[in-house]
């Protein structure tokens, strides 16, 4: 992504425009209205989030110094320190600190030491100085200065950035590349000028005396942060690059800098930068476009306490400045480097740039106003929050798949498992914790394709609590993608009774990465401990897992003599790899059918071997041409560790070289998948058609071979709410172009739908059961074969159970003949006509669109020419939610008739953007509808409860009746959405309402 300290936006736009780049900036959602505060959102119990009552123009950068005063340096080069003046824990008053107009330019990133305060600056590094002693600087010393400067930026774009001071007094900081979207800097003859020994994409480092300068690193595009951790290594913070330089950083980066490595900005090219070898994150933000910025290490300093509860201790506090995020990344330190992961804790609907660590332990975060990717410039106010943590309550420790039918939830302390309420699980590749309050992004079409991706929930069955409160078990329907899963857990409060606080909603998210462990004590036949570890390095588990009382229970387990055995599905990562598992008792490493036996080296035991791919990974058309290691495939690994031996603690390091790379790299987090992984991947999402496809057959003949012997689609599958319940509803088919139905038929295989992912489950005497799950708890799983055969299987007799990449749905249909197939998809495709006769459910609603609408609300619908007798398309959806980020400038009817199925009173609400309104009849009569919601200001997807003028009114329906509703929505810019959901009479939730609650309006006028 861009650099966030630029241009504001309307002279940059005009810039790019001018050099070429007008199709590659889209519109950015809105932020709410001047009068409104931005949102903000604590994802974890325990945190109270206050904005500061200082009116600043926006700060870039914050630090507490040693004398416990909160320092903030300005966008527009004033520098203020703040002070709380009441005592209620808030700084309330800034005075100027230095403000000497055009002395610091573009100030991004500031250090608070004991001599002043240093602020990296355009063309400077200066340290701001008091001599008389009044709390205000009165000198600015330029302590570092003189390089060449870049080709594309000017005075109110940054240049130096990040500021550190190591043990010995050296001082680091960064300088920005020398061009963002032309790295290699080709001549007319195509050659590249590109020079690695120029400063330009460096870190810096500057000797004690601050006579000396030299080159720690070179590669980097924007470093924004920079900072010592209490191992005396150097981290930053590197921004995206991918978007204006094809191949370049594909993801906002955290760095561990290390001399005289190469970082990937411009990356290793066979032809203009062929020596170097491109130094991996150690972690990639994901997805693409989070722009992280200043971070801090959470970490007991001279001056200040760390933040949040113990095993938060040591994390990177990161920024995420284009989409509202704060990150806490925990960093387990191995042997040959750092293995890391992004937790979010915070969500913001404006732009964190920075944040700082108070004396007592609390985050100051401050933020930009205005919008994605370049916020409102110098001149505009921003927003200074200060986060509070409550240490009684309970916190997460992470989320991890602990079976193929569960989900397990770990916390630091007891919870109330009365408060819990119903969780959700989300599921998709771009699912993380606290999408629901992703307020704002950046326009890319990146973003754009990230939020359209498919998405579906995970049923979850039966939530229990562990004994000691702090493990939470989800049992799901299985986990049927290899995918991510995000987890929504409300009603999360503390088990102490003497505490009367509010229930939180806790998100995390997980994918199947990890390693399945088993430890047998000596002597004994069955193990003793089972269950999920993230990896095969002993200090990554303590490290990710601190807080977790199921893992402290093994940690001290390890000590024992015994047998630990770990399995685990290993993403080779390269074609050639070399790997060094290193361990203070002896083991035995297994990669597929090879075993490499540990030998005695000095006082510890080691392997090493060499693993060769049988399908090497090339690639024949990399990305603007990057040369870099690739993982390749998948192998079983299995390690058996003899444990206990001399009572200390386990110990288990590995880590690898390969292919080109002569560096020992740690096996990352995302190397290592659980046995049970299934092999399916998430599926591209079939987008709503706009207009109708040929349906060549007859639906009444098509109809009789569903339900009929022939076919006998019916004995598995629904329609309308009849027939079995085996395999997929396919009611949801008659918003599908005929030709993917058709290809579902004769090649089930193609997609499987994950609700109906069929198991394989092999027990311990043998027997092997293929079937769709059933159910499934802590005493039995049942499942349900091709036949519709009930099998119920006793859990503690399951040796094995796995995701089948096969679909159950028979093969063979083929040999219906065309003309049978296309009858059948007719039927498929079309409504059902005896449903519609009889005022059923149908399973979809009616959508109409009109297009190229003029700017002026839900008018610019209601009164144009073609409304509503002339549509630009219509199409069917399966629930009562438009498209998201569909087009612009256009405007959605929804119409149908709804079904309740309680009698009682029913609240509905609604989340659209830009403005919406929601009617009701009080009979299946459109013409006596009336209005029961209208809103004139947009929500994010599925938000439900932003404004109360979101809800109606309480408003009585019957069972077995059917009553007309009608949502229009007009759209003027970006990121449209339109969902309805309901309050049913039993206080249940639909969000948004399910096609089994509606009918379309093809009967309607």
């Amino acid at each position: 992504m861009m650099n966030p300290f630029v241009f504001p936006l309307g002279s940059f736009s005009r810039s790019l425009m001018r050099a070429g780049f007008a199709a590659s900036v889209a519109l950015y959602p809105a932020l709410a209205s001047a009068a409104e505060e931005p949102q903000v959102k604590a994802l974890v119990p325990g945190l109270t989030i206050r904005q500061l009552p200082v009116s600043l123009t926006n700060v870039d950068s914050v630090d507490n110094g040693p004398d416990g005063r909160l320092y903030a340096a300005g966008y527009n080069g004033r520098v203020h320190v703040l002070t709380d003046t009441d005592g209620d824990g808030l700084e309330d008053t800034a005075e100027l600190f230095w403000a000497k107009p055009g002395d610091l330019l573009t100030p991004v990133g500031i250090l608070a030491a004991k001599e002043g305060l240093y602020v990296a600056a355009r063309g400077k590094i200066a340290l701001l100085k008091d001599t008389n002693g009044d709390g205000l600087a009165d000198t600015s010393e330029a302590v570092v200065s003189g390089w060449a400067s870049e080709t594309h930026n000017s005075d109110t774009r940054n240049d130096a950035a990040g500021v550190a001071i190591d043990g010995d007094g050296n001082l680091y900081f960064s300088l920005g590349c020398m061009s963002y979207n032309k790295a290699w800097l080709l001549d007319s003859k195509g050659q590249s000028k590109y020079d690695i020994t120029s400063e330009r994409g460096t870190i810096l480092k500057v000797s004690a005396d601050r006579k000396q300068r030299e080159i720690v690193a070179t590669g980097l595009r924007f470093v924004i942060g920079l900072d010592f951790n209490k191992h005396g290594d150097l981290f930053a913070t590197d921004q995206e690059g991918d978007t204006w330089f094809p191949g370049g950083n594909p993801r906002d980066e955290l760095l561990q800098i290390i001399r005289g490595r190469h970082y990937g900005f411009p990356f290793r090219h066979p032809k203009y930068l062929p020596s170097v070898v491109d130094e991996p994150a150690v972690v990639d933000f994901s997805p693409q476009h989070q722009s992280t910025c200043g971070f801090r290490f959470n970490e007991l300093r001279s001056h200040r306490k760390p933040v949040g509860p113990p095993h938060w201790e040591g994390n990177a506090i990161v920024t995420g400045f284009s989409r509202g995020k704060l990150w806490r990344v925990p960093l387990a330190k191995s042997r040959a480097g750092y293995i890391g992961k992004q937790v979010q804790f915070a969500a913001f609907e404006s732009l964190p740039t920075d944040i700082a660590i108070s004396p007592n332990g609390d985050l100051l975060v401050t933020c930009h106003g205005g919008k994605p990717d370049w916020g409102s410039g110098p001149a505009a106010n921003g927003h200074l929050y200060k986060i509070s943590f409550d240490a009684t309550q309970p916190q997460p420790v992470a989320a991890w798949s602990a079976s193929p039918l569960e989900v397990k939830v770990a916390f630091d302390r007891p919870i109330n498992p009365q408060q819990l309420k119903t969780p959700q699980i989300e599921m998709g590749d771009f699912v993380w914790e606290g999408d629901r309050h992703e307020w704002i992004w950046p326009g890319y079409d990146v973003v754009k394709q990230e939020k359209d991706a498919l998405r579906r929930p995970l049923n979850v069955g039966a939530v229990s609590v562990s004994d000691d409160g702090r493990t939470v078990t989800l049992t799901t329907t299985g986990q049927p993608w290899r995918t991510r899963y995000g987890v929504v857990l409300p009603g999360v409060t503390s088990s102490d009774k003497n505490r009367d606080t509010d229930a939180s909603d806790i998100e995390l998210s997980f994918d199947l990465g990890g390693v399945q462990g088993e430890w047998t004590r000596q002597g004994d036949a069955r193990p003793t401990w089972t269950g999920w570890l993230p990896h095969v390095d002993t200090n990554v588990i303590e490290t990710m897992m601190a807080g977790s009382a199921e893992h402290q229970r093994i940690r001290k387990l390890l000590q024992q003599p015994g047998t630990l055995v770990l399995r685990s599905r290993l993403l080779l990562p390269g074609n050639s790899v070399t790997f060094r598992w290193e361990a203070n008792n002896t083991f035995t490493v297994k990669c597929n059918d090879v075993a490499t036996k540990s030998a005695a080296d000095g006082a510890g035991h080691v392997a090493e071997f060499t693993i060769e791919a049988k399908q090497p990974r090339r690639e024949t058309d990399p990305r603007g041409g990057r040369e870099q290691v690739l993982p390749s495939e998948e192998v079983e690994l299995e390690v058996i560790v003899q444990t206990g031996a001399t009572g200390e603690a386990l110990k288990l390091d590995v880590s690898y070289h390969a292919d080109f790379d002569p560096h020992e790299r740690p096996l990352r987090l995302d190397h290592l998948f659980v046995p049970w992984a299934p092999t399916i991947r998430s599926p591209a999402d079939e987008t709503l058609d706009t207009v109708s496809a040929l349906i060549a057959g007859d639906p009444v003949k098509g109809r009789e071979l569903f339900f009929g012997d022939e076919a006998k689609c019916a004995v598995c599958h629904t329609f309308a709410g009849r027939g079995g319940k085996v395999a997929a509803d396919l009611t949801v088919s008659v918003r599908r172009s005929p030709e993917a139905v058709l290809r579902d038929i004769v090649e089930p295989n193609a997609a499987i739908n994950p609700d109906y992912v069929s198991y394989v489950v092999l027990t311990d005497s043998g027997r092997a059961l293929t079937g769709l799950l059933q159910s499934a708890n802590q005493q039995h799983i049942t499942l349900v074969d091709a036949a519709a055969k009930l099998h119920r299987v006793d859990r503690n007799e399951v040796e094995d159970l796995r995701a089948s990449s096969v679909s159950l749905m028979p093969t063979g249909f083929d040999k219906l003949g065309p003309e049978k197939l296309q009858d059948l998809v007719a039927f498929l495709c079309t409504e059902d006509e005896e449903a519609i006769r009889q005022g059923l459910p149908t399973g979809v609603i009616s959508r109409e669109f009109w297009l190229d609408l003029p700017v002026g609300g839900l008018t610019s619908l209601t009164a144009h020419a073609d409304y509503p007798d002339a549509p630009a398309g219509t199409g069917l959806l399966t629930r009562f939610e438009s498209p998201v980020n569909w087009k612009e400038h256009f405007g959605t009817r929804i119409r149908g008739f709804i079904h309740p199925p309680q009698t009682g009173d029913y609240v509905f609400s609604m989340a659209a953007d830009d403005f919406a309104e929601l009617w009701l009849s009080p009979s299946e009569d459109p013409a006596a509808k009336s209005r029961i919601i209208k809103m004139n200001r947009w929500t994010p997807s599925r938000i439900w409860e932003k404004y109360a003028e979101q809800k109606s009114q309480p408003i009585h329906l019957e069972a077995g009746k059917r009553y007309y509703i009608e949502a229009i929505q007009v759209d003027d810019t970006s990121d449209d959405c339109l969902a309805v959901g309901w309050q049913l009479p039993d206080g249940s939730m639909e969000l948004p309402i399910s096609g089994t609650r509606l009918s379309s309006a093809s009967k309607a006028q």
